[in-house]
């Protein structure tokens, strides 16, 4: 069921905004992705405390929402939390500021002694007896569904996007949260959880 207290925006609002912060205020993707997963981090210290929810995995897609996640897991190390994060895929937008971005990133996460794992345990019972936590960093604002299964290495996505489903569905107390930035990942931008069975977060 769709949690009915999430509020998002659509990806033309999205748009909208990007570019105002570019084009009016000068501001650039490395700044907008400081702030962005600042904003995360302190979400998160703010309504799971570390004490009971220091093993956070971050999941980071190719795009600018894994950038905005890898930023949230190097804050998240300096709030006393133990991060870890999951890449799906390398960075692949076709923007170079981009690709700068995640190279001084990843550079960044490693001297902070985060790891980085390129795969995960399929046993989702088993991977939330480790992470107490996770922050689903996969698909933004600019997810395109009808180009879901068009992109390079679809199936990590698939494979990690069900990941999360299947957190979601699991009995076991106590629940273990994920925290979606921007958009819950599978989620349409401008229709919401349009199938029904994607993932349902804690925090948006």
């Amino acid at each position: 069921r769709e949690n009915k207290w999430l509020r998002y925006i659509n990806r033309g609002e999205a748009r909208m905004i990007e570019t105002e912060l570019k084009d009016r205020f000068g501001y650039t993707i490395d700044q907008i992705a400081e702030l962005s997963g600042l904003s995360v981090a302190r979400a998160i210290e703010r309504h799971y405390k570390k004490d009971n929810y220091s093993d956070v995995l971050v999941m980071c897609g190719s795009g600018n929402n894994g950038l905005y996640g890898m930023v949230t897991a190097r804050h998240l190390k300096l709030m006393g939390y133990d991060p870890t994060i999951f890449l799906v895929n390398q960075y692949n937008s076709s923007r170079p500021d981009g690709h700068t971005l995640f190279t001084q990133l990843k550079k960044q996460v490693l001297a902070f002694n985060i790891p980085i794992l390129s795969s995960l345990p399929s046993n989702v019972t088993v991977l939330t007896s480790v992470h107490k936590l996770i922050v689903d960093a996969i698909f933004g604002v600019g997810y395109d569904r009808t180009m879901y299964d068009k992109l390079p290495r679809a199936n990590r996505y698939k494979y990690s996007v069900n990941l999360l489903r299947q957190i979601n569905k699991l009995k076991t107390k106590p629940k273990t949260p994920i925290v979606s930035i921007d958009l819950p990942s599978g989620w349409d931008t401008n229709i919401g959880n349009y199938e029904g069975y994607h993932i349902n977060p804690e925090l948006l």
